[in-house]
């Protein structure tokens, strides 16, 4: 009788959304997915720097991560690995925090660095699309920072994590609704200069976007009204496409980018600043398109958590 792998489950938790992958690997090496699921509560609202977490936004991801738990039971994982980024590295309390997921979930969040969720999401876009001879040039855009990978032969020879996210820059710029655009003109002009100051990269580099504000902004430009992963998966965004979405997007206020476009009650108001890292990221590198990916993180923590 043959080996019957259990499942593993790993669990991600960011500025904006939870993600809860549990799978296992299958016979050519790669990972049968059983589960794959985002749900948004946004832990890191109104966070700054040195900032704390918000009671409310506590108590709406704690009780995620419990219907996750109860989702890790019903498929009887066998190991789980909890990490978190952005919100927990900058929140005074993400002590506090881990503690209370500790006592009434009943599993660890490990709080991880800038450059290990870069190596995280690196390992799962080589792991998934076995392009150890392509040069990647990759975005990962999150509700609190960015980062921007450039590696090739399966390893990463730059990297640079950027204190923006969606959430933030939203935030801090995009305040009317819909959006002027003077303010829209002033986000565009700050990431213009930030990204600047950044390396180039090879011009070969295959661009890659992962995260949640890549993924829906290809689905509004698809007309999908529900969103499945399969739907944007390694489809190609175009700047011509780009800039007709972020058009329709500047025209509607919040409530009809909701209704009309089918957009998640918690990223119809931050999608556009998103949208803004992506066109500078563009325009910095003088690529034409993005390729969308829908790994991150939770798939490199799984390969790890299977490879260990």
């Amino acid at each position: 009788m043959g080996f019957l792998p259990s499942p593993c489950a790993a669990i991600e938790v960011g500025t904006n959304s939870l993600h809860l992958l549990i799978g296992e690997p299958n016979r050519d090496g790669g990972l049968s997915i059983q589960e794959d699921l985002t749900l948004m509560t946004r832990l890191g609202e109104g966070l700054t720097t040195g900032g704390r977490l918000r009671e409310k936004a506590i108590q709406r991801t704690i009780a995620t991560l419990k219907s996750f738990a109860h989702t890790c039971h019903s498929h009887q994982v066998e190991k789980l690995a909890a990490v978190g980024t952005y919100p927990l590295r900058a929140a005074a309390n993400a002590g506090d925090f881990v503690l209370r997921v500790e006592r009434e979930c009943s599993f660890h969040i490990r709080i991880i660095s800038s450059e290990e969720e870069a190596r995280l999401t690196f390992l799962a876009l080589v792991r998934g699309y076995n392009t150890d001879d392509t040069p990647l040039l990759v975005l990962d855009i999150g509700g609190g920072s960015t980062e921007i990978i450039y590696g090739r032969e399966g390893a990463i020879e730059k990297m640079v994590s950027l204190p923006i996210g969606a959430v933030s820059l939203t935030r801090q710029y995009l305040r009317s609704d819909p959006v002027r655009d003077g303010e829209w003109e002033g986000l565009l002009h700050k990431l213009r200069q930030r990204l600047s100051l950044l390396p180039q990269a090879d011009s070969s580099a295959q661009a890659l976007g992962v995260g949640g504000t890549i993924c829906t902004l290809m689905a509004v430009e698809l007309g999908l009204k529900v969103f499945t992963p399969k739907q944007v998966e390694l489809k190609k965004l175009t700047i011509p496409q780009l800039t007709e979405v972020i058009e329709r997007l500047k025209s509607l206020p919040i409530a009809e980018r909701r209704e009309r476009l089918a957009l998640h009650p918690l990223r119809a108001d931050i999608i556009l600043a998103g949208a803004a890292i992506l066109c500078a990221f563009l325009e910095r590198y003088k690529r034409e398109k993005i390729v969308v990916s829908t790994r991150g993180v939770r798939y490199g923590l799984l390969h790890k958590l299977l490879e260990d």
